[in-house]
């Protein structure tokens, strides 16, 4: 698995040392072309040049006979004259890198007599003659000799077939060696930029790396319990807002492991106060001290139905949370489901001498619910009205937009303001007293089945319940 540094250079590198490459490939190539075609039009133009040259001032020389037929005293003349001739043709014709010899029609060469100053050589000489017999007048050859390339050329200094001929050769070493030179300067201002090229990619893809590799150490250490702060990061809007985002995902689980443990601590509070209980009326009754063992006896049982209530309730909260899909919710009539919750609490409602309204639509109003947990969330805040109002609890369902909502309000005094934002938090104590987990239980239950549920205060307590519509 390659990291997030290697991922980001290697594209980069792989990039910079192939777009010079390339370029030295594309450059040799263009070189190689641009010098052979200019090899050959240098050679064909001064070729042209000196054949008129030489034509002029040879003129009075047989130049059709023989190196054997022509006199001793005309050839040493002849020789002479395009030795004194020659460095003034070349640079009429404004070039230094082109030699020309003068070959009789028997094979023999007339001029020079001496490579001495010049880039020819026997070898060179040769292999261009032998060349030149099978070419065509003013045909350009090019040949190698060792690592050099010479390109040559000839010309009939008469309209006789195998009269004398004036030869030209010239040497691509000049070339070559410019070629080497600017390929070397290349390589040299490809390297550089390749370094400095590298050195800039390795910087952005450590600094586009570093963050991550911090930001990956913190959530580290936030998965084992040190909820930091992290320092804002402002190098770029995508790792600030990876910083943001963990930063408040940091005080998500700092407050959940906060209400995690006080749950835990409220948790065992409740149960240990019904469980101590029981224990010491049961050491009393043991003991003897209670004289009226069935009077002890109805209290260890009330106490027990507490913790027997509590202990369900926690379940059931854990069984809520625990659920990962909504495939047990089923369509559902909410009139009916709310009479039927209603007729449930029926007992409790005559027992605290109190009266419940009924404002309920004719018409049905479908959802998706789960029944269970529909009827306890309604049901404990039922209770709670039932137990705070002075008289009356009203129970109202009605659409708004594509929610129903159910409203259950009472006549009491209403929530205090500072017990409001708080109350459907688990075992929160307020000045009203202890809330529990009923209320707690019905905002997780509520939620599971895609909803919300809010309090406020109009003339008493108001809860209302908001389901979406099937």
């Amino acid at each position: 698995m390659k990291t997030i540094k290697t991922k980001i250079s290697s594209p980069f590198l792989k990039i910079i040392f192939a777009i010079p490459i390339m370029i030295l490939i594309l450059f040799n190539i263009s070189m190689h072309v641009y010098v052979d075609r200019t090899s050959r039009e240098e050679l064909k133009s001064a070729a042209s040049g000196i054949e008129i040259l030489i034509r002029q001032q040879l003129m009075d020389h047989a130049l059709n006979q023989t190196a054997d037929n022509m006199s001793s005293a005309g050839l040493t003349e002849l020789r002479n004259n395009l030795k004194l001739s020659k460095a003034s043709l070349l640079n009429r014709v404004k070039s230094m890198n082109i030699e020309f010899l003068l070959i009789a029609k028997d094979g023999t060469i007339l001029f020079p007599r001496s490579y001495q100053d010049s880039f020819l050589s026997q070898r060179i000489v040769a292999r261009a003659t032998a060349s030149l017999d099978h070419a065509e007048e003013n045909t350009i050859i090019k040949y190698r000799v060792g690592r050099e390339e010479y390109y040559a050329t000839y010309q009939m200094l008469t309209e006789e077939p195998s009269s004398t001929r004036l030869a030209f050769i010239s040497s691509g070493s000049q070339a070559a060696a410019f070629a080497r030179l600017v390929n070397m300067i290349l390589l040299v201002i490809t390297a550089l930029s390749a370094a400095l090229a590298t050195s800039i990619a390795l910087r952005v893809s450590k600094e586009l790396s570093l963050p991550i590799t911090q930001l990956t150490d913190y959530a580290k250490r936030i998965g084992g319990g040190e909820f930091l702060e992290l320092p804002e990061d402002l190098s770029s809007v995508e790792i600030y807002e990876l910083t943001k985002s963990m930063n408040e995902m940091s005080q998500q689980l700092k407050q959940y492991d906060n209400a995690q443990k006080s749950f835990l601590q409220n948790a065992s509070h409740e149960l240990r106060t019904p469980l101590m209980s029981i224990q010491g009326y049961a050491e009393g009754i043991s003991a003897g001290v209670f004289p009226d063992a069935k009077k002890t006896a109805e209290i260890i049982r009330e106490e027990s139905r507490r913790l027997n209530h509590l202990v369900e309730q926690l379940l059931t909260l854990s069984r809520i949370e625990n659920k990962n899909d909504q495939g047990g919710l089923v369509y559902a009539n909410l009139c009916d489901n709310m009479k039927e919750y209603l007729q449930r609490i029926d007992g409790y409602v005559l027992k605290e001498g109190k009266l419940i309204q009924q404002q309920f639509p004719e018409e049905d109003y479908t959802a998706m619910i789960d029944d269970t947990l529909l009827a306890q969330a309604v049901i404990n805040i039922l209770s709670n009205c039932v137990k705070h109002a002075r008289g009356t609890v009203t129970a109202a369902l009605f659409k708004e937009g594509c929610y129903a909502v159910i409203q259950i309000s009472d006549d009491g005094e209403g929530i205090s303001a500072e017990d409001l934002p708080h109350i459907f938090e688990r075992f929160y104590k307020g000045k009203g007293g202890n809330f529990g987990l009923g209320l707690s239980i019905a905002k997780s239950a509520v939620e599971f089945m895609g909803g919300s549920i809010t309090a406020y205060n109009k003339n008493g307590a108001v809860f209302e319940i908001r389901l979406p519509l099937s």
